[in-house]
C-alpha cells in the first residue's frame, strides 16, 4: 500500500501519478494511475500501484527510496 499527500494549489481536477523505484537493481515499470483531486485542496491518496518486472527477474521487500512522476495538464515532472 502506498500513501501520498497531494497538495493541489491550482485548479486541476485530475492528475496522473506513477511511482519510481529509484535504487532498485531490478527495474519495475509501474502503471500510472489517474486520480481525482479537488482544486485548492490536500488529498491523502492510499492506493496500490501495479507494475511489470523484466522477464526472469523478481523482487520482494520494501524500500524508502521511492520517487514519483506526476502529470498535470500534459506536463510531466519527476520527484526523486
Amino acid at each position: 500500500m502506498c500513501s501520498l499527500n497531494i497538495y493541489n494549489y491550482g485548479k486541476e481536477e485530475r492528475i496522473n501519478i506513477r511511482p519510481l523505484d529509484i535504487d532498485s537493481y531490478t527495474p519495475v515499470v509501474y502503471e500510472p494511475q489517474s486520480v481525482s483531486v479537488s482544486p485548492r485542496s490536500q488529498t491523502l491518496l492510499g492506493t496500490v500501484f501495479y507494475g511489470e518486472l523484466q522477464e526472469g527477474s523478481g523482487v520482494q521487500g520494501w524500500s524508502s527510496a521511492i520517487g514519483v512522476e506526476i502529470e498535470v495538464g500534459g506536463v510531466t515532472k519527476r520527484y526523486e
